[in-house]
């Protein structure tokens, strides 16, 4: 097993409900390899989006894949940050 940061950007759908540049998510996740990460992934957010919401799940390959990283690293800075 691995650690791997995964970073997924949100449906376009659901965009509107989110405040302005905050549409990707970070996962710190362990996995086999690369594919399951993404999975891993793409279920967390998911799933935090549905209870930031109170509602239902989007179906957690709505959620692209960015980037991903071997290993866990921590942003420094997001563009709404600044």
């Amino acid at each position: 097993m691995k650690e791997f940061t995964v970073v997924l950007l949100r449906p376009d759908y659901m965009i509107n409900d989110i405040p302005q540049g905050q549409d990707v998510y970070v996962a710190h996740v362990v996995a086999e390899d690369e594919s399951q990460a993404l999975k891993f992934g793409q279920k967390e957010v998911a799933k935090a989006d549905a209870e930031d919401a109170d509602g239902e799940e989007a179906p957690y390959d709505d959620y692209a894949l960015c980037v991903m990283f071997e290993g866990h690293h921590e942003p420094v800075l997001f563009g709404w940050e600044l």
